[in-house]
């Protein structure tokens, strides 16, 4: 095992969604605070499209949250069989290599310490072609941990964890690095999800293409309901990038986390060919399957380390989207002093206590009380009977009390009894 002299305020560890948020927080918050954030892969972001509604964003994060966004749009759409609604509510995306030049950009930008007195300390420039931003240490073998001092804030790239406490890290190539606090921001892939037989999942195919002609429509249809449903709730997903670039991808709402590519491309050209007549080239492609668990388990909870991101809890139990919470849980962090911030998210776990607990129940109705080709229906009544800032509110994980009796209350969908609607309230485990 070999020490470091490096120090750092925050270790963050997962260079994704959470992890890159977690780091603009703290740079907002605390510009003078160090980071050391470190990902396994060669770029932070990986290959993603997130989406969001601007009012999901608390307005003390908009400063940096704003720099992120790709696109944005006015308004979007829903489309379901003998119903269409447009939705006067503004929507937006952040492309992954966009955010990653942005979080990376924050590390080129960062205050750097002085350095160290200690002779047997290397400062060194970093090499053009690596992510070692600003100045790089060389490992003290026999350094004492209570003199190290930090040098700045850093990003590691193509870099494994070993061991994670909640005030140092220890790499695969036994490097140890000391901090005053360490966030567990690492993905939670689908061979790892723990809610097997407690969970359905959100999965997606999708493909950008660039096209010889205009797209049809300027604004983002969210779900467009025009493919059987006899396996489950399935619709597509599109946002128009540009006139001529646009991200189409097959959504299904599934019992089981599989997916197959050729099934879904299959299906988005057949929908890209009936809207248009325009030559294409796919420019890239994006895949994910998120969890939608219908009992307790994985709602957040403070933890040693604390953690973040899917494997924290900090996603949106009914949608499987992450963004709305990963920023909240950023804010809580970040706008704390290092080691400090155990109260402000205690709060948020609080906060968002009853959402958490009805995104559940939405969800045991949907895969356990619900025939998989009449969950569409609960989409469509959705869209169909709430106000725009009762959508709003649901989708910022910020849903009331009067929200949720608007939501459940009326006409069952086809099979759902009452009885087996009563006993759903109480089988959460």
């Amino acid at each position: 095992m070999r020490f470091t002299n490096e120090f750092y305020d925050f270790i963050i560890v997962g260079g994704g969604l959470q992890g890159g948020l977690l780091t603009l927080a703290i740079r907002h918050h605390n510009p003078d605070a160090t980071i050391l954030l470190i990902e396994r892969g060669e770029n932070v972001g990986g290959n993603h499209t997130w989406s969001f509604h601007p009012e999901d964003v608390p307005d003390s994060a908009k400063p940096w949250i704003d720099p992120l966004v790709s696109n944005r749009w006015p308004e979007y759409v829903v489309r379901f069989p003998n119903f269409e609604r447009r939705l006067n509510l503004p929507y937006a995306s952040i492309n992954s290599k966009h955010f990653a030049g942005v979080v990376e950009g924050a590390f080129r930008t960062s205050k750097l310490a002085e350095p160290s007195n200690n002779p047997s300390s290397v400062i060194q420039a970093v090499p053009a072609n690596t992510h070692h931003i600003a100045l790089h240490r060389s490992a003290v073998e026999t350094a004492d941990r209570q003199s190290c001092r930090a040098i700045g804030s850093r990003l590691l790239t193509n870099t494994e964890i070993k061991v994670l406490t909640s005030d140092s890290v220890i790499t695969s190539d036994g490097v140890t690095y000391d901090c005053y606090t360490a966030i567990d921001c690492r993905g939670l892939s689908v061979e790892d999800m723990p809610y097997d037989g407690r969970c359905g999942y959100q999965k997606f195919f999708g493909f950008e293409f660039e096209l010889s002609s205009d797209w049809p429509e300027t604004h983002p249809v969210i779900m467009d309901v025009c493919q059987s449903q006899a396996e489950g709730f399935r619709f597509m997903y599109t946002l128009p990038l540009s006139p001529r670039r646009i991200l189409i991808e097959d959504t299904q709402f599934s019992d089981h986390p599989r997916l197959e590519r050729a099934d879904c491309y299959q299906s988005v050209i057949a929908f890209l060919r009936a809207r248009t007549d325009a030559d294409w080239s796919i420019l890239r492609e994006e895949s994910g399957c998120l969890p939608m668990p219908y009992t307790r388990i994985g709602t957040p909870s403070l933890t040693d380390p604390v953690r973040g991101g899917y494997a924290g809890g900090w996603f949106h139990a009914a949608t499987g989207y992450s963004f709305p919470l990963a920023v909240r849980f950023a804010e809580a962090v970040g706008s704390a002093a290092p080691g400090q911030f155990t109260g402000t998210v205690a709060a948020l776990i609080e906060e968002n206590r009853f959402s958490a607990k009805f995104s559940r129940f939405l969800n045991r109705l949907l895969f356990r009380l619900v025939k998989a080709n009449s969950r569409w229906g609960l989409f469509r009544r959705f869209y169909r009977i709430l106000s725009e800032r009762e959508i709003s509110r649901f989708y910022a994980h910020r849903i009331t009390f009067a929200d949720a009796c608007r939501i459940v209350i009326g006409r069952p969908p086809s099979g759902l009894t009452p009885i087996r609607f009563v006993n759903s309230l109480f089988t959460e485990k």
